[in-house]
């Protein structure tokens, strides 16, 4: 999949061929995912991952074209190039970070060269070219560094005085306790901390295209405004999640909106509501873990809101992946893989164990009692053990087991 412009697709198959163009693509796009796996500050989802693989797909696809010429003609600095470092500024990636994606993938892109080389060049011409691909792409890492580095001070420069990043950085220290002036926090911000009840939700795309936050703060604010919030704040956080909290002199304790439903393609996480800065931070933490728990557990991806009240549980039980599948494998037996049939078993032992009353599952699930004790039984010839055994251990499972269960393995 492209990245890049048109225009610049176009150039490069006018002077290298479509077929070697499509090669740096996609060797570019390896190297993305190669070198965004080892940034932490670079994830999949980010506007910096997806301005990370368009500025290596426009860079490898430059080196390309130098190598066919034999030589570094003119600026190595892209548009994507420019546009990468912009946004890495703005999520807070260092420069030395940036810097050493460029020597890494200067390093894959001569590899895998040489292997195309040795490939296609006659055994009797492959020194030469080995040398030149080294000096053309050496040559031409060094400049785009160069590039790159003068780029990044001149545009971190701007970024400091800008509001929004004067923003983020308030929010950050009070987050982290450094932050002492709440007052004067707060007359910044327009949004009161001390003495006022919080409710954090965190909202993001379920893919990696680049998209408006425009969108994702809609969804938080139609969530929050929904929740009464008089007061809302909302921060764009470098991972491209906007972090959202909102307000109200009275608690914000009452049942959650169960009807809100984001847009197709956002998510939401929501905090536990809590009270002064404590509650301040503790909300937008829980959002924080709700949403990596949401991100992280399979049986999970489709759910368009994730609350850390529903999930804390959940979080805890999965802490340890291979431990927790162990787990749910010698609680359920053969109940651990089920299919759409033994979903509704396990609903109907799941409810059981709530009420340990056959006829109130009936009731809840609107089907005849003889049907409960049917699948109870059922239940029991799959567990190879009554359903009397182990039932902490019991109820436990299933809700690993909905979590864990990956839909499109299936």
């Amino acid at each position: 999949m492209s990245w890049v412009s048109s225009r610049e697709l176009r150039e490069a198959v006018l002077e290298v061929g479509e077929e070697p163009m499509r090669w740096a693509l996609q060797v570019a796009g390896e190297f993305a995912d190669a070198v965004g796996g080892q940034m932490p500050d670079v994830g999949p989802g980010t506007p910096a991952f997806v301005s990370l693989r368009s500025g290596l797909q426009s860079s490898v696809l430059a080196m390309l074209i130098a190598v066919r010429l034999g030589a570094v003609h003119g600026d190595p600095m892209t548009e994507e190039s420019r546009d990468s470092v912009r946004v890495s500024i703005e999520a807070g990636v260092e420069l030395t970070t940036i810097l050493a994606a460029v020597r890494r993938s200067h390093a894959l892109v001569v590899e895998r060269l040489m292997q195309e080389c040795r490939a296609l060049a006659d055994p009797s011409e492959q020194s030469s070219q080995f040398a030149m691909i080294s000096e053309v792409c050496f040559e031409f890492a060094g400049h785009l560094a160069d590039g790159l580095t003068r780029l990044y001070v001149d545009e971190q420069m701007q970024w400091r005085d800008n509001p929004r990043a004067t923003r983020l950085a308030l929010v950050a220290r009070i987050l982290d306790g450094h932050e002492s002036d709440l007052a004067k926090a707060a007359a910044t911000l327009r949004y009161e901390i001390k003495y006022r009840h919080h409710i954090a939700v965190s909202v993001w795309y379920t893919d990696d295209q680049a998209k408006a936050d425009d969108q994702l703060e809609a969804e938080a604010l139609q969530f929050l405004r929904a929740h009464q919030a008089s007061q809302t704040l909302t921060t764009r956080q470098p991972d491209s999640t906007v972090l959202a909290w909102g307000n109200s002199r009275t608690p914000l304790t009452g049942p959650l909106t169960e009807g809100f439903r984001p847009v197709g393609g956002v998510r939401l996480a929501v905090g536990t509501p809590g009270r002064d800065v404590d509650g301040f931070r503790t909300s937008a933490n829980d959002a924080g873990a709700a949403q990596t728990i949401a991100k992280r557990l399979p049986g999970l991806h489709s759910v368009p809101m994730a609350r850390f009240s529903e999930l804390s549980l959940i979080g805890l039980l999965s802490s340890d992946l291979r431990q927790a599948r162990r787990f749910v494998e010698t609680e359920l037996g053969s109940l651990a893989d089920f299919d759409d049939h033994d979903e509704r078993t396990l609903e109907t032992l799941e409810a059981y164990l709530d009420s340990h009353s056959p006829q109130t599952v009936a009731q809840q699930l609107f089907i005849a009692r003889n049907t409960v004790t049917y699948r109870l039984r059922k239940a029991e010839e799959l567990l190879g053990r009554p359903i009397t055994e182990r039932q902490p251990q019991l109820r436990a499972a299933i809700l690993l087991a909905r979590a864990l269960r990956d839909e499109h393995a299936r």
